[in-house]
């Protein structure tokens, strides 16, 4: 879960700076993107509307999305099994 402060900015980052890069979280590292699952299970990524960089930055490919979406594969097996 991302730690935010009441106005809802990240409490990791100062003067629009990260001062975690090198830890933060996955969700974090999926930022503008979000990962949904389709009504027939199929993965998609897309962006959020409030990022106001989309457009403005290095453009990522479809290996840098395939890299996040197997970390995230990972995490979630690991706390899966963690759980049992």
């Amino acid at each position: 879960m991302k730690k935010t402060e009441e106005e809802g900015k990240c409490l990791f980052l100062k003067e629009n700076i990260c001062t975690i890069y090198a830890s933060r979280p996955l969700i974090c590292k999926f930022y503008p993107f979000q990962l949904r699952t389709t009504k027939d299970g199929r993965h998609r990524f897309s962006h959020t509307r409030e990022c106001q960089g989309i457009g403005k930055g290095k453009l990522v490919g479809k290996s840098y999305l395939e890299r996040l979406f197997q970390q995230a594969h990972e995490q979630l097996m690991e706390e899966a099994t963690k759980a049992v």
